[in-house]
């Protein structure tokens, strides 16, 4: 029989933590979406030591996925040793499929592992709305797991719901990079503009001109042209999301449950 997929896990081959920084998760997440596009992916989380994925792909197609996935993260990530792969497991059926997709997305629980960190090195993001990157495993997971839905998820986290916000603006930075993947807001890279020009909208006219300019590290005069392109709007609202997310940190209210479909 023809699996319906695999539990795809790497480690570099000493077993040492990969990454140590909200940054460097990011980064991580970012080759992982870019990666596997065209693989099915379902899932996946890195909680320290060992990257999961769930794949709706052959184990061929498994292996090639691993190889370039290890390839830039050890360019991206600047690591000095290579990683190493476990055997692919075969996922035979569709419990198995939600069972492998669950684990996946709480390993943080297992690891004892801090969730707002963790959170930056899993796709759960983009299954909230949180990150539009990897919306297409959203996608994935509306016709691989249809009974799967963003409460079941935020039930899985220990979360109420989630609900867009405009603040608090000191957070604002924090929240845009959760939502574009991105380490930092400075380059010229299109991601980090439309990143910028996103933030602008969420910010709006609370704060002044060399405000924004001191806020996003760029001189004024860049500020007349980022206001002058179009905002995208499943970013600004991914944004947003990032802020109500953080209000949830901070203040632990109970909020309207966000579907994913």
């Amino acid at each position: 029989m023809t699996p319906l997929g695999h539990h795809i896990r790497i480690r570099l081959e000493d077993g040492r933590v990969i990454v140590h920084s909200d940054e460097e998760r990011r980064v991580v997440a970012r080759v992982v979406l870019k990666q596997g596009r065209g693989d099915g992916v379902l899932a996946f989380s890195l909680p320290d030591t060992h990257l999961h994925l769930e794949a709706l792909c052959s184990d061929r197609a498994a292996s090639r996925l691993c190889q370039r996935i290890a390839t830039s993260l050890k360019q991206r990530l600047n690591l000095s040793m290579s990683f190493v792969t476990y055997p692919h497991e075969a996922i035979g059926d569709q419990r198995y499929l939600f069972n492998t997709f669950r684990y996946l997305l709480t390993q943080h629980k297992r690891h004892d592992v801090e969730l707002r960190s963790f959170l930056e090195a899993t796709n759960i993001p983009d299954l909230l709305g949180l990150r539009p990157m990897g919306r297409y495993t959203r996608g994935n997971v509306q016709r691989a797991l249809p009974r799967v839905h963003a409460a079941t998820v935020l039930d899985w986290l220990g979360l109420s719901g989630l609900r867009p916000a405009g603040g608090p603006l000191n957070a604002v930075v924090d929240a845009t990079l959760s939502a574009s993947a991105l380490s930092s807001l400075t380059g010229r890279s299109r991601s980090v503009v439309d990143a910028r020009r996103c933030l602008l909208e969420v910010v709006g006219h609370r704060l002044n001109g060399s405000e924004l300019a001191s806020l996003l590290g760029v001189a004024e005069r860049t500020l007349y042209d980022l206001k002058h392109r179009p905002a995208d709007p499943e970013l600004v609202r991914a944004i947003r999301l990032q802020l109500g997310l953080r209000r949830i940190w901070t203040e632990d209210r109970t909020l309207a449950v966000t579907r994913l479909r």
